[in-house]
């Protein structure tokens, strides 16, 4: 991925970025506003080699600790579980924040605690998209403006890969803008690209990620466009998508293996396509079970501009299995890790990356690591 607002890749430039000129108080924005003076001071630093990064492969989930030494002072910071979840703080041998060393008694894989959001089903997610007042759910209008202005900056961008495609279609007479198959791929393309491609301009996030949020609402938002729905039933069925997508992480985890936008947030879009539609329950689950079926497979190599692919890959797939069970069409029970209800099969998803999937991680950062042309 392009660090935002620059030209540059890899983990060295984004630590020593974040330690020149990185803002605590924007949260996942923390980088916003550097400049090229800093982005050189930053290089100045790694090619002194004042900055250095490493694996710890003693960990399975996300982790980051962070230590900045100076003639005079040392701070150490430790993120765990959660992109801003901020667990240890040290300074100079006093401990701020957490337990010394930054180590937890337990981590949240060894309790039996139930994430909240497991105690609830499908069903509930529709009857709150149903019933749930507009105003209790205005961010999600902020959401939807956010990610459109940012794949509308995408369209303008004859570099894109989501602008290319359009061209190249409508080179060939197809109509992408009014297409229901081509148009909500080009869309959330097209804002995927800008963002792995270092736009500045910001993405609303989902479960931690620009990419889920992006794949959750712009294919909807290309429908709506398309089939002129209102934005009342946008917003609804933005909120199953989201609903749903956290629900499948809380069983997979913040990062996984298995890719969110791709995958995961494609599963749940195609429910919400067919929420949008007016379809039953029964057909949202439907869509589901397909969608999880199909692009299960899809691994997580990395943030980079092939995440753009991979959403247009997810977002294919989901128009299709949301039509397909509006028609009655649905994966049976046992064909693979397809369980007789949705929930079920999130389950078995979650199971097969903690028990099938434990080493995917650690081999893909060795093929980055060791590749003559792979960037971290």
């Amino acid at each position: 991925m392009t660090i935002p607002g620059t030209h540059e890749k890899g983990l060295e430039v984004a630590a020593s970025l974040g330690a020149i000129a990185g803002n605590p108080d924007a949260s996942m924005q923390v980088l916003q506003g550097i400049s090229e003076d800093d982005v050189d001071l930053a290089k100045e630093y790694i090619e002194q080699r004042k900055v250095q990064v490493e694996v710890d492969e003693t960990k399975n989930t996300l982790y980051i600790q962070s230590k900045i030494v100076t003639s005079d002072d040392y701070a150490i910071c430790v993120i765990e579980e959660d992109h801003t979840n901020i667990v240890y703080i040290e300074a100079n041998g006093k401990v701020i924040k957490g337990k010394k060393g930054g180590e937890r008694s337990t981590c949240p894989s060894e309790t039996s605690a139930i994430p909240e959001i497991q105690t609830y089903c499908l069903g509930d997610f529709k009857e709150f998209a149903d019933n749930v007042e507009l105003q209790e759910v205005g961010f999600m209008n902020d959401a939807i403006v956010m990610n459109s202005e940012l794949a509308e900056r995408g369209l303008k961008n004859a570099d894109n890969w989501g602008s290319k495609l359009r061209r190249l279609l409508l080179d060939r007479g197809v109509d992408a803008d009014k297409s229901l198959m081509h148009y909500p791929v080009i869309l959330a393309m097209c804002a995927v690209y800008e963002r792995m491609s270092g736009a500045e301009q910001p993405a609303m996030t989902l479960t931690g990620s620009g990419n889920q949020g992006i794949g959750a609402i712009l294919p909807l938002v290309a429908i709506k466009r398309i089939e002129d729905i209102s934005n009342e039933v946008l917003i609804r069925s933005v909120s199953l998508a989201c609903l749903v997508t956290i629900y499948t992480k809380s069983y997979t985890g913040v990062l996984s293996p298995i890719c969110g936008g791709g995958s995961i947030t494609s599963s749940a879009v195609s429910g919400g396509i067919v929420y949008m539609m007016r379809g039953s329950l029964q057909q949202i689950e439907n869509a589901l079970q397909n969608t999880f079926a199909s692009t299960a497979g899809m691994l997580c190599d990395g943030a980079k501009t092939n995440c753009a692919l991979k959403v247009a890959t997810g977002t294919s797939a989901a128009i299709s299995n949301a039509l397909l069970a509006l028609d009655g069409v649905v994966v049976p029970d046992k064909d693979g890790i397809v369980s007789a209800s949705v929930e079920g099969t999130i389950e078995n998803l979650g199971y097969l990356v903690d028990n099938g999937m434990r080493t995917v991680d650690k081999t893909i950062i060795d093929i980055l690591l060791n590749s003559k042309e792979g960037q971290t």
